[in-house]
């Protein structure tokens, strides 16, 4: 692919089910976007990447990746989606040290042990880190005030019903945009005037609570 395509910097792989492997030698050198969805073997069978360049990478998967043990994401990613891939670790993002923007979607034992740990978090070591965007994790109960980098600046958690504890007190100073929608437990506390929370973030520039801006 590097002699065929080698201007090649935008990849979209949605639904190839049967591929294994990326070609021989590997992708284009000057690839900055990759989008992987619904490629279950491709998936399972990653060990490292090989793309220098590589800004963006979004995974989308269906949970079944127990194999996978040791993965080699590289450095320069700056935005990482990730959806349903059980064995992302702390392992895989402490080398991220350009990471600006992290999604995490899907009931993801690991990741949800690393929000909740209250000693020096994984995440609180992604320096470069901005915005941190947590999706459906139903059994999320709380999030360590440890868990939140000093460079974040935007927080979004969606459909987590049993989250009831966010670490106001933690937030960075950076912190600008607060978006929470269908996380039911934390409504009330988030209350204009009268949530146990609201004194804490009031400062916040932006805050939307299911759709609503406070």
């Amino acid at each position: 692919m590097q002699e065929l395509f080698p201007s090649l910097k935008i990849l979209y792989l949605i639904n190839c089910p049967e591929i294994e492997s990326f070609p021989e030698g590997g992708l284009p050198f000057n690839l900055q976007v990759l989008s992987i969805s619904k490629c279950k073997k491709l998936v399972n069978g990653r060990k490292e990447w090989r793309l220098p360049c590589l800004r963006e990478l979004s995974i989308y998967h269906d949970g079944s990746d127990e194999e996978i043990e040791h993965w080699e994401l590289p450095s320069s990613i700056h935005s990482l989606g990730i959806d349903n891939l059980k064995t992302l670790s702390s392992q895989h993002l402490k080398s991220l040290t350009s990471l600006q923007y992290l999604s995490i979607q899907g009931n993801l034992p690991q990741i949800q042990s690393m929000l909740e740990q209250c000693q020096f978090s994984s995440f609180s070591r992604l320096t470069s880190l901005q915005t941190l965007q947590i999706v459906n994790f139903p059994n999320l109960q709380l999030i360590s005030e440890s868990a939140l980098p000093s460079s974040l600046s935007q927080l979004e958690i969606y459909h987590c019903p049993n989250l009831q504890s966010l670490p106001v007190k933690g937030m960075p100073s950076s912190f600008s945009k607060l978006y929470i929608h269908s996380c039911p437990l934390l409504t009330p506390l988030l209350e204009v005037n009268k949530g146990e929370y609201w004194p804490e973030i009031a400062h916040i520039p932006t805050i939307q609570i299911n759709d609503e801006c406070l």
